[in-house]
């Protein structure tokens, strides 16, 4: 597996995609080596749950969310995740994985974004892959690895 880089951007500073993802100007068709990362607290569940089967935007196959990592702190990427209000707790971790490593593990990342969140996406199977089939979801659980977590000394 790659190691993911550390990358930083200033707080409630909109970042035009193409900063996000170098030369990608549309999340139509995003790299492998573009990061996309999700909350846990404090073990990366991918179970899906009720509201991963509604859909987002156009992309209406039932997935996990995630979105396009441009930075690695923690504080910033819990607001960013789940709005400005949020701040980071003591079983708050950030899992990152590489697009390409997703894709690998027999899953597709779509574009998905939101009004709040221009860089989200979503993590679908591929046809043969399935949330519901552990060998998959744990196949899909291995390519991500903690990239921010709460800092005791907060």
């Amino acid at each position: 597996m790659r190691t993911v880089p550390s990358i930083s951007s200033e707080i409630g500073v909109a970042i035009p995609l193409a900063t996000i993802v170098p030369g990608v100007t549309s999340l139509a068709t995003l790299p492998d080596d573009t990061i996309v990362g999700m909350a846990g607290r404090p073990t990366l569940k991918l179970q899906l749950r009720p509201q991963d089967h509604l859909p987002i935007g156009e992309v209406t196959t039932p997935g996990k969310s995630a979105s396009i990592l441009n930075s690695f702190s923690l504080d910033e990427l819990l607001r960013k995740f789940f709005g400005p209000a949020r701040t980071a707790e003591p079983a708050d971790v950030i899992y990152g994985a590489f697009v390409g490593d997703i894709r690998d593990a027999g899953f597709e990342v779509l574009p998905a974004p939101t009004v709040n969140n221009a860089a989200h996406v979503r993590i679908v199977p591929r046809p043969g892959a399935s949330f519901d089939d552990p060998t998959f979801l744990e196949r899909l659980i291995a390519k991500f690895t903690i990239v921010s977590k709460y800092n005791l000394a907060n």
